[in-house]
């Protein structure tokens, strides 16, 4: 038949030449035909559409078969291709594109529909086998296209994936630079020839993705990368980085006693693993992996030595370590977090990392606790995160975990502590971070859904007060202030091990560098402002004392507390302050006085007195925000303020009228 194009056109959509399509292609299952019908969609106009979709491809193609070295070929066009494979000689990457629709949804496919679609993806495969059988070695690579050209269709894109393994063990071994769900493919396919030296990044490796099994089974895998810089994956489970901590005490000199063999048979999730074969037996004359960089994610069962082999394994080239949990997967790990809180430990056996300065830890369930001396053995950390979700305690059992020893963190710009690292931080450590920009103190709130309200635990006000001086006296006796010794450590039935580092926090840290400071829970409540006569670039500070118990822990913001002795640093008592006097000076935050705008939500603070205190020493600010506190019409008045109402919050600006 022989038309011109305007005569084609016509002929296209007229009734005989849909119906003639139809016999070519395959009719749409009828429930999305009623589909398009109930979206207004012409489903005739949209087939031509999807056919001059299918057939351009081939068009194209046609007259340069020979030589094409990339190819996309839709589904249901291959017994077309077929008949023409031996033209592809010089075809290295094809992508086969499932563009049939089997039924309306890939849920309600019928078994002679999924027959269909089984028998479709057999003649890609036969394609391969094909090609492979005429151009050995020439096809290295094939994809599955992913377009939805069908709107408002849920049909399977995917290859079947045992139609999937039989093409990649059609084609020749792959070299793997990247380990993803796709690369992972490729080595299952022909693990014996794949060579994994090349890889040097790990990248998703999630425990949703079924094929992480592979890794779970055989941790080892890992170890045959010899290139490996990072590295994001799921944990393979306990035991599942021996390897690397094994290694590197045999390079180190450390395994004389230890033989190649038994360098690689040892134990995983509670099974021994069998030696391996002698040419793994030869990877520390490789030297180690040069790992830098790590994000692990717990599986299944919460984290035990995977974090802390990877420290020591990979200690030399470490730069960043993330370790995040995801809570428990079970009802039955659920039921017995509720009961008993799994805590978890980091820091065990670490050695000196010079490289490591990024080190996030977070915890999902119960604290996290660190080893005393972990920071110092990262001199160069510069961001630090570590939250957890205790969101209460006892005193008691903060000294049942290891304190922090002072750390010398230089290079330290962001400090994030929230929950158990937070309470076991030692204050002195601040005396060494110069460069420090942020610093955030905190506790996991408790969650209030139905009021859609976060709380934060605060001790008894006499608990806090017991627990610091004792340790105050802790560091005097140490220090040995005056030449006294005070003797005990038992205070109103609360002690300290005299084994534990003294604390003191004297709130006098010289941070020239600090812009953002946000403290809450009892580090808000215990903070002191002289703390800002040393923050000359402070831009933020955060301060929230919100308690479940509101009414137990007030703090009064007045004058005496902008301002500190000449001649005494007062330490960490939390006892009213005296009214300033001629041997005091005010504490000033220098970066305050470019300050134009505040905002204070609730009444934890004497509003009145911080809008007093802003008047008269930042005479720039324009704006102040109070919420939940109206003052009266004699304090707006005297301080100048003129009010401009709200639904929720009462605005007052300082400004001239």
């Amino acid at each position: 038949m022989s038309m011109d194009p305007p005569e084609l056109l016509t002929y296209v959509k007229s009734d005989a030449g849909f119906d003639q399509m139809l016999q070519v292609q395959r009719p749409l299952p009828e429930a999305y035909l009623q589909l398009l019908m109930k979206k207004n969609l012409c489903h005739r106009r949209l087939y031509r559409q999807v056919i001059l979709f299918r057939e351009t491809f081939w068009t194209l193609a046609d007259p340069i078969m020979e030589q094409l070295q990339s190819l996309t070929i839709p589904l249901s066009l291959i017994e077309r291709y077929l008949g023409v494979v031996a033209r592809f000689e010089s075809l290295e990457t094809v992508d086969f594109l499932m563009d049939i629709i089997y039924s309306f949804t890939d849920e309600d496919i019928d078994e002679t529909a999924r027959a269909r679609r089984g028998e479709d993806w057999r003649f890609a495969a036969r394609f391969v086998q094909d090609h492979t059988r005429l151009f050995k070695g020439v096809l290295k690579t094939v994809t599955y296209g992913k377009v939805w050209i069908w709107p408002w269709a849920h049909y399977h894109l995917d290859c079947d994936q045992e139609v999937h393994m039989e093409i990649l063990k059609l084609l020749p071994p792959a070299i793997i630079t990247v380990l993803t769900e796709c690369t992972w493919s490729q080595y299952i396919a022909r693990p014996m020839e794949s060579d994994l030296g090349r890889i040097d990044d790990i990248r998703r490796l999630y425990p949703w993705n079924p094929w992480i099994r592979g890794i779970q089974d055989d941790p080892l895998i890992l170890q045959r990368c010899r290139s490996l810089k990072t590295m994001d994956i799921v944990s393979p489970g306990q035991g599942g980085f021996r390897w690397a901590v094994l290694e590197k005490r045999y390079t180190e000199g450390l395994g004389h006693r230890t033989s190649s063999k038994d360098l690689y048979h040892g134990h995983y999730n509670g099974h021994e693993t069998p030696a391996q074969d002698e040419p793994r037996s030869l990877y520390w004359q490789q030297g180690l992996l040069p790992l830098a960089e790590v994000k692990i994610t717990e599986g299944d069962m919460p984290f035990t030595d995977e974090v802390d082999d990877i420290a020591i394994g990979f200690s030399r080239t470490l730069e960043s370590l993330e370790a995040i949990t995801l809570g428990p997967k079970n009802a039955f790990l659920s039921s017995q977090l509720i009961s008993s809180p799994l805590r978890l430990f980091f820091g065990r056996g670490w050695v000196d990392l010079p490289l490591l300065s990024n080190l996030v830890l977070n915890s999902l369930y119960g604290p996290l606790a660190i080893d005393s001396q972990l920071f110092s053995h990262c001199p160069n950390l510069v961001n630090v995160q570590i939250s957890d979700r205790m969101v209460n305690y006892k005193y008691e059992d903060i000294e049942a975990w290891q304190l922090q020893q002072p750390a010398e963190l230089f290079k330290v710009q962001q400090l994030s502590l929230t929950g158990l690292s937070a309470l076991t931080f030692h204050p002195d450590t601040l005396h060494t971070t110069k460069s420090l920009e942020c610093l955030n103190l905190a506790i996991a709130p408790t969650e209030d859904i139905a009021q859609r309200i976060h709380r934060r635990f605060i001790p008894p006000v006499e608990e806090i007060e017991r627990f610091y001086n004792l340790q105050r006296d802790r560091a005097i006796e140490v220090g040995g202030d005056d030449g006294e010794k005070t003797g005990g450590f038992e205070r109103g039935g609360l002690a300290l091990d005299r084994q534990l580092p003294p604390r003191r926090w004297s709130w006098d840290w010289d941070l020239p560098c600090l812009t953002h400071l946000a403290l809450d829970a009892e580090f808000a409540y215990r903070f002191k402002f002289r703390m800002l006569q040393k923050c000359p670039s402070l831009e933020l500070l955060a301060l929230d004392i919100s308690t479940v118990n509101e009414d137990t822990h007030r703090r009064t913001l007045s004058i005496a507390d902008l301002f500190v002795s000449k001649f005494n640093n007062s330490d960490d008592d939390l006892s009213s302050s005296q009214p300033p006097h001629e041997q005091e000076e005010r504490i000033v935050a220098r970066s305050s006085e470019n300050l134009r705008e505040i905002e204070h939500e609730k009444n934890e603070f004497a509003a009145s007195g911080l809008i007093k205190v802003v008047k008269e020493s930042m005479p720039e600010m324009g704006y102040v925000g109070l919420y939940g506190y109206d003052p009266s019409h004699e304090e707006a008045v005297a301080l100048g303020l003129n009010p401009v109402p709200s639904d929720e919050v009462v605005d007052y600006s300082t400004q001239d009228q």
